[in-house]
Protein backbone atom coordinates (compact mmCIF):
# COMPACT_ATOMS: atom_id res chain seq x y z
CA UNK A 1 0.00 0.00 0.00
CA UNK A 2 1.35 3.28 -0.94
CA UNK A 3 0.53 5.84 1.86
CA UNK A 4 1.12 8.43 -0.81
CA UNK A 5 -1.36 7.10 -3.40
CA UNK A 6 -4.92 6.94 -1.37
CA UNK A 7 -8.30 8.07 -3.02
CA UNK A 8 -11.49 8.16 -1.47
CA UNK A 9 -14.72 6.82 -3.19
CA UNK A 10 -18.28 7.94 -1.60
CA UNK A 11 -21.36 6.98 -3.58
CA UNK A 12 -25.06 8.25 -3.50
CA UNK A 13 -24.24 11.00 -0.44
CA UNK A 14 -24.63 14.66 0.63
CA UNK A 15 -24.81 16.75 3.80
CA UNK A 16 -22.84 15.85 6.54
CA UNK A 17 -21.81 12.91 4.38
CA UNK A 18 -19.26 15.18 2.97
CA UNK A 19 -17.16 16.20 5.83
CA UNK A 20 -14.75 13.60 5.80
CA UNK A 21 -13.91 14.13 2.59
CA UNK A 22 -12.48 17.74 3.98
CA UNK A 23 -10.71 16.55 7.22
CA UNK A 24 -8.97 13.23 5.92
CA UNK A 25 -5.58 14.68 4.45
CA UNK A 26 -4.44 11.21 3.57
CA UNK A 27 -6.75 11.56 0.09
CA UNK A 28 -4.79 12.20 -2.89
CA UNK A 29 -7.54 12.07 -4.78
CA UNK A 30 -11.42 11.88 -4.63
CA UNK A 31 -13.94 10.81 -6.86
CA UNK A 32 -17.87 11.31 -5.88
CA UNK A 33 -21.03 9.35 -7.53
CA UNK A 34 -24.39 10.82 -7.05
CA UNK A 35 -23.50 13.54 -4.25
CA UNK A 36 -24.81 17.11 -2.99
CA UNK A 37 -26.06 19.42 -0.89
CA UNK A 38 -29.45 19.84 -0.08
CA UNK A 39 -30.73 23.61 0.43
CA UNK A 40 -31.87 22.90 4.12
CA UNK A 41 -27.97 22.16 4.58
CA UNK A 42 -27.95 26.38 5.25
CA UNK A 43 -29.99 25.81 8.34
CA UNK A 44 -27.35 24.16 9.85
CA UNK A 45 -24.98 25.28 12.89
CA UNK A 46 -21.81 26.80 10.94
CA UNK A 47 -19.38 24.63 12.84
CA UNK A 48 -21.44 21.04 11.34
CA UNK A 49 -22.96 22.65 8.35
CA UNK A 50 -21.30 20.75 5.52
CA UNK A 51 -21.62 23.71 3.09
CA UNK A 52 -18.75 25.15 5.12
CA UNK A 53 -16.51 21.91 4.46
CA UNK A 54 -17.13 21.76 0.30
CA UNK A 55 -14.24 24.34 -0.31
CA UNK A 56 -11.40 22.45 2.33
CA UNK A 57 -11.50 19.36 0.16
CA UNK A 58 -7.91 18.61 -0.05
CA UNK A 59 -7.57 16.26 -2.97
CA UNK A 60 -8.64 17.16 -6.83
CA UNK A 61 -12.16 15.98 -7.11
CA UNK A 62 -14.23 14.46 -9.65
CA UNK A 63 -18.40 14.30 -9.16
CA UNK A 64 -20.42 12.58 -11.61
CA UNK A 65 -23.73 13.26 -11.60
CA UNK A 66 -26.94 12.30 -13.40
CA UNK A 67 -28.72 15.11 -15.40
CA UNK A 68 -32.06 13.41 -14.18
CA UNK A 69 -31.14 12.12 -10.55
CA UNK A 70 -34.38 11.12 -8.81
CA UNK A 71 -33.10 11.49 -5.15
CA UNK A 72 -29.90 14.46 -5.94
CA UNK A 73 -31.61 17.29 -8.39
CA UNK A 74 -28.49 17.96 -10.63
CA UNK A 75 -28.94 22.12 -10.65
CA UNK A 76 -30.00 22.40 -7.35
CA UNK A 77 -28.13 20.29 -5.11
CA UNK A 78 -25.09 18.61 -7.47
CA UNK A 79 -24.18 21.62 -9.18
CA UNK A 80 -23.95 24.19 -6.34
CA UNK A 81 -21.82 21.73 -4.30
CA UNK A 82 -19.04 21.65 -7.04
CA UNK A 83 -19.05 25.06 -7.23
CA UNK A 84 -18.21 25.06 -3.91
CA UNK A 85 -15.52 22.74 -4.27
CA UNK A 86 -11.93 23.54 -4.49
CA UNK A 87 -9.96 23.47 -7.80
CA UNK A 88 -7.94 20.82 -9.54
CA UNK A 89 -12.28 19.40 -9.83
CA UNK A 90 -14.01 17.53 -12.74
CA UNK A 91 -17.67 17.97 -13.01
CA UNK A 92 -18.82 14.97 -15.23
CA UNK A 93 -22.61 14.90 -16.15
CA UNK A 94 -24.13 12.29 -17.83
CA UNK A 95 -27.61 11.71 -19.09
CA UNK A 96 -29.68 9.53 -16.48
CA UNK A 97 -30.81 8.89 -13.20
CA UNK A 98 -29.21 8.29 -9.59
CA UNK A 99 -26.84 5.69 -10.56
CA UNK A 100 -25.13 5.60 -14.21
CA UNK A 101 -24.64 1.84 -15.32
CA UNK A 102 -21.00 0.63 -14.50
CA UNK A 103 -20.01 0.80 -18.07
CA UNK A 104 -20.42 4.83 -17.66
CA UNK A 105 -18.50 5.24 -14.51
CA UNK A 106 -15.90 3.21 -14.32
CA UNK A 107 -13.90 4.33 -17.32
CA UNK A 108 -13.75 8.02 -16.18
CA UNK A 109 -13.01 7.34 -12.49
CA UNK A 110 -10.38 4.82 -13.73
CA UNK A 111 -8.72 8.01 -15.87
CA UNK A 112 -9.11 10.26 -13.22
CA UNK A 113 -7.13 8.24 -10.32
CA UNK A 114 -4.69 7.63 -13.47
CA UNK A 115 -4.59 11.46 -14.26
CA UNK A 116 -4.37 11.94 -10.43
CA UNK A 117 -2.45 9.51 -8.88
CA UNK A 118 -0.54 8.18 -11.90
CA UNK A 119 -1.20 4.90 -13.40
CA UNK A 120 -1.64 1.50 -11.56
CA UNK A 121 1.42 -0.33 -10.94
CA UNK A 122 1.43 -3.69 -12.04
Amino acid sequence: LDANRIAAFGTSIWSSELIPFAVERRYRSIVLLAAGMPATEARALPEANAINFLPRFGAPTLMKLGRHDESISYRHEGEPAFALLPAPKRLQPFDGGHMPPLAAWIPVATAWLDDTLGPTRR
